[in-house]
């Protein structure tokens, strides 16, 4: 007989509902409409140059800080080990809307540069231009034109900074602690099971959240593992290079690949491990996950 229900009513439930449905792995978080008003206060910023005798920084300052949100929701968005300044590292090492493959970094470095440059420009200008005989002003003018035309910023894929790299292995590293904690609990709760046992694959993955939950929720990617994890996307990425990889029976996968999986899943591109170091997959960009 034909259900009688609305669409919605027919499609799977979310994973939560199924494992759990009392819980939640983050409490609901107050105070976005503290950061609303923090932003609409930021602009306009100030930007300035300065120079010391190592270095030249360019430098765009905001009218506001985080340390003006109200303490409670501080403490609810940031710990140690995750602050904006850290949330600002991993958008630069995101892919910009306007450029398939240059990440943040890159379109901010070309924005700067480009600026530093006609900085320059600016003292030629001001100090040479238009001040001597017509024959040194043509000789000026040439020297102008192809410092307008050059550029360091290199063409095509950019290179990762030493700062992005640190920054990916940091988020590997927790996502392998993650990882092998699932791989801990997965093991335990099957071997709960005598061989052979009908025990649902359902019913396993219940005892494996449930196990796992308390501890997942003291991690910083905690709850993006539980749902790449327990929707199925984490298993059906690692399928494709383990076959038959399954949550419900860890004998057959290993941590690093399944924080590998994570990793990827919740990067702007993908990583493979080579000789104990990850790399960047030289490929088109792909639709994120």
């Amino acid at each position: 007989m034909p259900t009688k229900g609305k669409p919605s009513d027919l499609s799977p439930k979310p994973w939560q509902e199924r494992l759990d449905p009392d819980f939640h792995l983050r409490r609901p978080r107050p105070g976005v409409e503290y950061v609303e008003t923090l932003l609409d206060s930021s602009l306009p910023p100030g930007i300035f140059l300065t120079e010391n005798e190592q270095s030249t920084d360019i430098v765009i300052r905001f009218p506001a800080t985080s340390h003006k949100l109200p303490g409670e929701v501080r403490a609810a968005y940031f710990t140690p080990d995750f602050t904006l300044a850290k949330a600002f590292e991993q958008v630069l090492r995101g892919f910009s809307e306007t450029a398939d493959d240059r990440s943040v970094r890159t379109e901010l470095a070309r924005v700067a540069y480009r600026a530093f440059r006609s900085a320059w420009l600016q003292v030629f200008t001001t100090r040479y231009l238009h001040q001597f005989h017509p024959k040194s002003d043509e000789r000026l003018q040439a020297a102008m034109a192809r410092l307008k035309g050059s550029s360091n910023i290199q063409k095509g894929r950019p290179k990762e900074s030493p700062s992005d790299r640190r920054n990916v292995e940091q988020k590997y590293e927790a996502m392998l602690e993650i990882a092998t904690l699932f791989h801990q609990i997965a093991t335990k709760v099957v071997g709960e099971f005598p061989p052979g046992s009908a025990v649902s694959t359902e019913e396993v993955a219940k005892k494996i959240w449930a196990g796992i939950k308390e501890d997942l929720s003291d991690k910083l990617y905690g709850a993006r593992a539980a749902e790449l994890v327990f929707s199925g996307a984490a298993f059906q990425d690692l399928i494709l290079t383990r076959g038959g990889a399954s949550l419900v029976k860890p004998s057959g996968w290993q941590p690093d690949e399944l924080a590998l999986t994570l990793l990827n899943l919740d990067e702007p591109k993908r990583y493979t491990m080579a000789r104990d170091k990850l790399t960047a997959v030289r490929s088109k960009k792909r639709a994120k996950s």
